[in-house]
């Protein structure tokens, strides 16, 4: 009888541990260019980890202040972005800005490679790129907005959250 209960308890102990490992998703975070964004997906991701998922955001190695998280995984930034550091970019400035961040997340293959294995896009709704990845792999994505759009106009239409703490930062300085 106590074979019986010691190998019950082996049996529970090894389902409960596969059941725990399969809840987990891989979610795969792109943020816009600026800390605020970052700092909203880097809030975010915690949440996601501190419930069982693997959370990893993808980051331009010239965004200094997201280097010391253990998730975040960087691309070379070109060297136009490295002339954005110092001021904060105008709107048709900002059409460069994401185009060449984004180019550089494209074309850096080993993190591509792990956005493949990914079960979710987190993106950021002012910056395209993680709908291109998203769709590039087939993947699933969700956007998360934060801007002037979350407003009550915005907001009641078409669901969307209201962030009255969100104060944009561009680049850090």
């Amino acid at each position: 009888m106590a074979i019986l209960h010691q190998s019950f308890a082996c049996i529970s102990l090894l389902l409960f541990t596969i059941q725990s490992s399969c809840l987990g998703a891989k979610f795969v975070m792109i943020p816009m260019v600026g800390r605020s964004h970052y700092l909203v997906h880097a809030k975010l991701g915690k949440e996601l980890e501190s419930r069982g998922h693997e959370v990893v955001i993808f980051v331009g190695e010239c965004q200094q202040f997201a280097l010391k998280d253990s998730n975040v995984r960087t691309f070379k930034c070109h060297e136009e972005l490295k002339k954005f550091e110092l001021a904060v970019p105008n709107v048709t400035q900002l059409k460069i800005v994401f185009q060449h961040y984004c180019d550089a997340i494209l074309g850096n293959h080993e993190n591509m490679n792990e956005v493949k294995s990914a079960d979710l896009v987190i993106g950021d709704g002012m910056y395209l790129c993680s709908f291109l990845i998203a769709d590039k792999f087939s993947l699933p994505h969700v956007t998360v907005l934060m801007s002037p759009l979350s407003t009550a106009t915005a907001s009641l239409p078409y669901n969307f959250a209201e962030l009255p703490s969100y104060i944009p930062q561009f680049f850090p300085g």
